[in-house]
């Protein structure tokens, strides 16, 4: 949330061998890919400490 992680560090925290089918389940389950809500709570913690 405070992108100080990868997504591929994510993928391996979270035991996935495989960092494209890590992206897979992750878009199948949230409906978004792993960078893309990255950078959306990033500027949304921005938005709040402005």
């Amino acid at each position: 949330m405070q992108g100080n992680i990868s997504s591929k560090e994510v993928c391996a925290a979270c035991g996935f061998f495989s960092y494209s089918y890590f992206l897979t389940a992750f878009r199948q389950k949230y409906d978004i890919s792993p960078g893309t809500l990255a950078r959306s709570c990033q500027n949304a913690i921005q938005k709040t400490y402005k």
